[in-house]
């Protein structure tokens, strides 16, 4: 999914996010038209944790990139933490809820959940 979000590939982002979250979807239609990943993008710190009998996985991961927005240009190197839950629906694993953390102390970041409008 992130390679997909970063070549601006909308329908193969928006095609790992499940129907049941709606907001989400909406979330990365807005961003992929405002925000650019650079190509120094590098993931780590990957882990996977199986739930509900292997239909649901959490996925913990780190996104270190240079940002740009459309009309102010690149913004500087940003990393990221991010909880990912997944549903396996129809054959396929799709996310269910994203949770932005700090990249420091790995707690939720408020502004993430007020845009979402979900709570852990």
């Amino acid at each position: 999914m992130i390679d997909a979000y970063q070549r601006q590939d909308e329908v193969r982002t928006i095609d790992r996010i499940s129907a049941r979250a709606p907001e989400l979807q909406q979330i990365a239609r807005v961003a992929i038209g405002e925000v650019q990943l650079g190509d120094d993008l590098r993931v780590s710190d990957l882990s996977v944790r199986m739930k509900a009998q292997n239909t649901r996985a959490v996925s913990h991961f780190r996104v270190n990139t240079t940002v740009s927005r459309v009309g102010l240009g690149e913004i500087g190197y940003r990393p990221s933490r991010w909880e990912v839950t997944w549903q396996k629906e129809g054959g396929k694993w799709r996310i269910i809820y994203i949770e932005l953390l700090d990249p420091i102390t790995g707690e939720p970041q408020q502004e993430w959940t007020r845009l979402t409008g979900r709570l852990r």
